[in-house]
């Protein structure tokens, strides 16, 4: 596997990145269109992955219901103890909530979701954020 420096952070991430958008359930409420795996097969996913030395790895708030992709890989880093292993990005934007301050790209919301997703993966520190897209809070 080929590494490259992820911006001036220092961290060596490997040139593939594993989605873990499928991480979650297949219905009508996620943004998985209807596509999902099983625990088997997204942990199988994790382990191949780390074998072949793809050690970037990149989710969002919004794949599965509340936060399940983020989920799936806490319970993975738990179980497996590879934490240390991966470089996790996560991106926010889409509504993770009711409130007006729950989506977007406002300072706000995206200074909120490294710790919600640090709560989710069962860390207490977060790794890289990643904002996407136009903000709709105006």
């Amino acid at each position: 596997m080929n590494y490259r420096n992820l911006g001036a952070s220092g961290a060596r991430v490997s040139e593939l990145c594993l989605g873990t958008m499928t991480f979650g359930e297949a219905d009508e409420k996620s943004m998985m269109h209807k596509v999902g795996s099983s625990e088997e097969q997204r942990f199988a996913v994790m382990n191949r992955a780390l074998e072949l030395g793809i050690n970037f790895w990149d989710t969002a708030d919004v794949y599965g219901q509340d936060g399940l992709s983020e989920r799936v890989i806490g319970k993975w880093f738990k179980e497996t103890g590879r934490r240390h292993e991966v470089v996790l990005a996560t991106k926010c934007r889409f509504a993770m909530g009711k409130g007006p301050n729950d989506k977007g790209a406002s300072r706000l919301h995206t200074s909120r979701c490294p710790q919600a997703r640090a709560s989710r993966c069962g860390r207490a520190a977060a790794g890289t954020t990643i904002g996407t897209g136009r903000s709709w809070t105006r």
